[in-house]
């Protein structure tokens, strides 16, 4: 009987991470580079101060973004800049 619950209540907790990663599935698209440059507002100008260089989600080594597709200029911006800490 013990063991019958702890199997149970395993499959409970995966079903239920399966789930979350299903619900989130679009979200996690967006940062592995999905999103398109206009989806992103994305420009080639910093904003604000504000420039890609600066950005988490920039990839120095690629010029690229986890975010956004394409090549990422280092002085660009979009509207998914999240500052580095």
């Amino acid at each position: 009987m013990i063991a019958y619950k702890h199997c149970r209540r395993r499959f409970l907790q995966y079903a239920t991470v399966v789930a979350l990663a299903t619900a989130t599935g679009p979200l996690l698209a967006q940062e592995s580079g999905t999103m398109s440059k206009e989806e992103a507002a994305y420009q080639d100008e910093p904003k604000n101060g504000q420039a890609c260089s600066a950005c988490v989600h920039f990839q120095p080594a690629s010029n690229t973004c986890k975010v956004v597709k394409g090549s990422i200029s280092p002085n660009g911006w979009c509207n998914q800049f999240s500052p580095q800490l």
